[in-house]
């Protein structure tokens, strides 16, 4: 019998730093530019509006309020704020866009004031005042609250952590955050305020990470950051919280991501502009960042850049390149808007591979597809090591958006496959067993835990013949045909199906052997 070659290997993001499959990509944009250069500004996303409030620009403070329309791509200048801030803390909840503390004016003196802007009447409205003035404190929306957390006040650093219910128009004091600290970030993980880094004059920049659990109403110490930093964004995506710039004493470029679930830090592209005294929006699959300081403490700039993610992995499958063997990865876009993917290729020691790629995007390797067009790169991956060698690895396809990808591969032997959704994902292979053909399936953990697989075999009626289980550790794999899936039943004849799912991000490929000498590979149908 030939032998099953599948190799599964971690994969590094191919703008720099590391990830794991199952997470997440990006590629940097440029935005239209910011009308009012300046730094150190409130930022909050309303309605796919990202608004830009105050800020420190060339030797004075700023009443600007301009927001971004994330559909236009246009900015709009707005009702300016009462007196001119910077270091405020900014949210938006409820429909309306709230300033929170910061410092007046060009003396940093810390206010309590709480500012509502209403979007209707492009006004701004005085409400309850923060019970301490506080300026360069985080700010972050939970539900239909805001919560208020850490700064510097009269009295030096502060770790008040206070909650803002604007229904009642009224603030409540929490347990104060363990680590008290100034130009920090916070963010909104589900009920948990995250609280990341920041500084304490005269002590430098904290790497801390801390976790405000609104329900129980407790503080966590998690896994520090792994750059220390103040004057930094930090923005919530999916089931991660990114960390973008900060400065002290230099200007950082770092774009650091936060796992909870395996309370661990991965590297992400770094910004293109580092950046100090900025804030980060979400929109859909977009990270915007506007503003900031390209020196520590000065330099304010018009830049706006946009981490746009690419978190869903459309395909995923083996390739080889070499005498007589060819491979092909092929993108179609079937929905009515606009796609970006990106296709990524690591050799089975998990090296990137820069070369020899042929098709659109280039050696960036990302591409917009417009609707129902496809894109087609031949990776053309040099030779490993002497002559008549092949190279064999995996290809990645990622995408902002649903679209089908696959592998085309001409030679003796070959994978292709069809990744899963994720946890629960479910597959269908059809099977076939006879005298001169066997089939079964190959699959590979794409995360970073131990996965199972579950598999039912069943008749070509649909009826449950037998049920299995395929353990995988972290990025491991396996092909087994059916007699070895299913060794004590009598399958000299068989046509079916393989029906499963897996607990982890998991690619399941449907292997043919015919003539029990050359081996093919079928897609699987990804649920």
């Amino acid at each position: 019998m030939k032998s099953k070659i599948l190799l599964f290997v971690a994969i590094l993001v191919g703008a720099g730093g590391s990830a794991k499959p199952g997470e997440i990509r990006g590629v940097w944009r440029s935005l239209p530019s910011l009308p009012t250069s300046r730094q150190e500004v409130g930022i909050a996303e309303l309605n796919g509006h990202v608004y830009v409030i105050g800020g420190l620009v060339t030797g004075a403070a700023s009443t600007a309020l301009e927001a971004f329309d994330t559909e236009t791509e246009e900015w709009q200048a707005l009702g300016s704020l009462p007196t001119p801030l910077h270091h405020v803390g900014a949210a938006a909840v409820g429909g309306k866009v709230y300033s929170i503390g910061g410092y007046v004016g060009f003396s940093f003196t810390p206010v309590s004031s709480l500012l509502e802007y209403d979007p209707e009447t492009d006004l701004w409205t005085a409400r309850a005042s923060l019970p301490r003035s506080r300026g360069a404190l985080a700010a972050a929306a939970i539900g239909d609250k805001i919560y208020a957390v850490g700064g510097n006040g009269p009295g030096g650093v502060s770790g008040q952590l206070t909650v803002y219910d604007p229904l009642a128009d009224v603030w409540t004091e929490l347990p104060p955050l363990p680590t008290p600290r100034e130009h920090l970030a916070a963010a909104a993980l589900g009920s948990k305020l995250f609280v990341i880094g920041g500084r304490v004059q005269g002590s430098g920049n904290l790497a801390t990470l801390e976790v405000f659990d609104t329900e129980a109403g407790e503080w966590e110490t998690r896994t520090p950051m792994p750059t220390a930093r103040s004057g930094l964004a930090a923005a919530a995506f999916g089931e991660f919280l990114l960390v973008f710039g900060g400065e002290i004493p230099r200007v950082f470029e770092q774009n650091e991501v936060y796992d909870p679930a395996t309370d661990s830090w991965f590297d992400l592209a770094p910004m293109p502009a580092p950046r100090h005294g900025i804030g980060a929006a979400v929109v859909g699959n977009r990270i915007i960042i506007p503003g900031g300081a390209t020196i520590a403490g000065f330099q304010n700039t018009d830049f706006v850049d946009e981490f746009f993610v690419l978190d869903q992995l459309m395909a995923m499958a083996q390739f080889a390149e070499g005498p007589g063997v060819a491979s092909q990865v092929t993108a179609t876009n079937f929905t009515d808007g606009e796609v970006t993917a990106r296709l990524e290729l690591y050799d089975d020691q998990g090296n990137v591979l820069e070369s020899g790629l042929t098709g659109p995007g280039g050696p960036e390797r990302t591409v917009e597809l417009q609707s129902y067009q496809t894109a087609r790169w031949s990776p053309g991956a040099p030779k490993l090591s002497g002559a008549g060698e092949t190279i064999v690895g995996w290809a990645l396809l990622f995408s902002d958006q649903p679209l089908l990808g696959h592998i085309l591969f001409s030679g003796p032997a070959g994978f292709a496959g069809v990744l899963g959704r994720g946890p629960g994902a479910s597959f269908l292979i059809p099977v076939e067993r006879s005298e001169n053909q066997n089939s079964g399936i190959a699959v590979a953990n794409a995360s970073r835990f131990l996965s199972t697989v579950g598999i039912r075999l069943r008749d070509a009626d649909g009826a449950e013949i037998a049920v299995t289980e395929i353990g995988l550790e972290p990025f491991g794999h396996r092909a087994l045909f059916l007699d070895e899936l299913f060794p004590d039943l009598d399958l000299a004849t068989f046509i079916g199906n393989l029906e499963g799912s897996a607990d982890q991000l998991t690619a399941a490929m449907a292997i043919l052997q015919r003539d029990f000498t050359q081996l093919a590979t079928l897609p699987a149908r990804i649920d």
